[in-house]
Parts: C-alpha cells; sequence; structure tokens
C-alpha cells in the first residue's frame, strides 16, 4: 500500500485489501450503495459486459449481497477520492456519463477489470514488488482476518462465500499457520520454567 501512497489506483486498492471485495464488486459499487457516514458498504450487484456494452446484473448468489463496515481510515481516503472524481466530472462536462460508480474512467464510464489488472501489475513492477494478482488482496484480506482471531464463518460472510467449504478449503492452511504460531508463543510464554 505504501508504493500506491496518492496514486489513483490508492483507494480502489485499499478499500479491496480492507473488505476482500472481488475485482468486479469494487468497481462496479456506486456512490449510492456507500454510508460513508455510517462506515457501510453494500454489494448489491455488478457491472458485466455482455454483447459489448456494460449491464447491471444482480449479485449469483444471496450471499454475495452483503453489507460490510469500512474503518474510519478507508472512509477518509473515499472523501478523498470523492473530490478528486468529481473534478474529473468537471473537466469531462458533457463527455461525462453519469452511472454513480465510486470507481470509474475519466469518462465516468465503468473499467475493464483486466485493464485494472494490468494497472495494477505495472505499479507493483514500479514499485519492485513480486507479481501478484489484483485478486491477491481479497486473499490478503481473508488472510488478515484470520490473523486478526476471525472465524472461517465470519469471513465467509465478510467476502460473500456461498458456503463454509469453500472458505475453508481456501483458507485452511493459514488457520493451521495460525495455530502452530499461536501454540510456539504459549510454549515460549509458559513452556520453560
Amino acid at each position: 500500500m505504501a508504493s500506491l501512497a496518492g496514486d489513483q489506483l490508492e483507494p480502489l486498492a485499499l478499500l479491496t485489501l480492507v473488505t476482500g471485495l472481488r475485482r468486479g464488486e469494487v468497481l462496479s459499487l456506486r456512490w449510492g450503495d456507500l454510508d460513508l457516514d455510517a462506515g457501510v458498504i453494500r454489494v448489491k450487484g455488478q457491472y458485466q459486459r455482455w454483447d459489448g456494452e456494460w449491464q447491471w446484473r444482480p449479485p449469483k448468489t444471496k450471499e454475495s449481497r452483503r453489507a460490510l463496515a469500512i474503518p474510519p481510515f478507508v472512509v477518509q481516503a473515499l472523501r478523498q477520492h470523492r473530490t478528486r472524481q468529481l473534478q474529473e466530472r468537471l473537466q469531462a462536462g458533457a463527455g461525462w456519463e453519469d452511472l454513480d460508480l465510486v470507481f470509474s474512467t475519466v469518462q465516468g464510464t465503468p473499467i475493464d477489470g483486466p485493464n485494472l489488472t494490468r494497472q495494477f501489475q505495472r505499479r507493483l513492477r514500479r514499485a519492485g514488488i513480486r507479481s501478484i494478482p489484483f485478486h491477491g488482496l481479497r486473499h490478503s484480506a481473508a488472510t488478515l482476518l484470520l490473523a486478526r482471531g476471525l472465524t472461517l464463518g465470519q469471513i465467509q460472510k465478510v467476502l460473500g462465500h456461498a458456503n463454509i467449504k469453500l472458505t475453508a478449503d481456501l483458507y485452511s492452511h493459514h488457520v493451521r499457520e495460525i495455530a502452530e504460531q499461536a501454540a510456539a508463543e504459549m510454549e515460549a510464554q509458559f513452556g520453560t520454567r
């Protein structure tokens, strides 16, 4: 995140890392889906390209439709992003397509997912960071939540997985690592007397 400080991708990457949103979900967020005063995002669906046209689609599963809390530092980043986006909108004038998107092109249209991934990869290379897919931010969110003590069931709800088995299959190795680390810390604290 330090390598993205001040970059146009910073608020998008930060929100993804903190919430674990899928790429399509974060790129489809509308300002009307956010309550910045309450610090809440509502995931209601996403834009998808069908036959060359952007169309709004509901989530595939009911679990994907969810409300997520966002911490104050992310709210602040989103407020700053909103100010920059309003300036872009003024510059675009009549060329701005008002889809109410939180993250958009300079014309207000949806950002294409593969284009975002390429931009993200360029930023990583420039910063000398090993290549990770943009989706890696979602996995990092889950891993950080596990490390902070959330259960797999809680993480399932945050990520919008249809069932806990998917969450467990993806992240159970981290649960083992955390358990082993906890055991080592307990041994260090109490084992040698």
